[in-house]
């Protein structure tokens, strides 16, 4: 599955699962706009760098719509749609709730290390960031379970923040109407 990120306006992005074999789905427009790492993309990097399967974006390719994506344009008839949408949408239901607890972790993942990617930063404004936003992941650390922490090694963290890293450089340099696309990794 390519999940392709799309800078849709100045402050305004969106979010296209283009998924083989299933209709493509979107979220446009996607929520937390950030001129150099928007939320869903630190979603995608977490759920992807450790194996979130139930995640926002494991969802979307087992055929779900995360609660939150709809069918996007298609050449399929309106019949087809109307087949398409009711199948994503009870599919997507059944998905988001027994993966609520792992869209839970992904939230508390992704705030953890927006934090370190932050702290990490060369940016004295990006490093004042993380201490406006310090008490939070703490928060989240805290609500953490055991396997969950365990997730979160220093070498994950590092591989996660270069990442960040590597995909903020390619998103900031995004004009209006440009997009970058991410692959997302087959999980059993």
């Amino acid at each position: 599955m390519d999940i392709e990120f799309v800078r849709t306006g100045e402050r305004r992005y969106a979010v296209r699962a283009h998924r083989p074999g299933i209709p493509m789905v979107q979220m446009n427009p996607a929520p937390g706009y950030d001129p150099y790492l928007p939320h869903d993309i630190i979603h995608f990097v977490v759920e992807d760098e450790l194996g979130l399967a139930s995640g926002i974006f494991g969802q979307l390719a087992s055929g779900g719509d995360a609660g939150s994506f709809y069918l996007g344009p298609s050449t399929m008839s309106s019949r087809e749609q109307a087949r398409a949408r009711r199948k994503g949408k009870k599919r997507g239901a059944r998905l988001v709730r027994d993966g609520r607890d792992q869209l839970e972790t992904t939230e508390r993942m992704a705030n953890i290390c927006r934090y370190e990617w932050l702290a990490r930063s060369s940016k004295q404004e990006d490093r004042q960031e993380a201490q406006e936003i310090a008490g939070y992941a703490s928060r989240d650390r805290e609500n953490c379970s055991e396997s969950e922490l365990e997730l979160l090694s220093t070498e994950r963290i590092e591989r996660i923040c270069g990442r960040f890293d590597e995909v903020s450089r390619a998103w900031s340099q995004l004009a209006v109407g440009d997009s970058i696309t991410l692959g997302w990794r087959v999980r059993a």
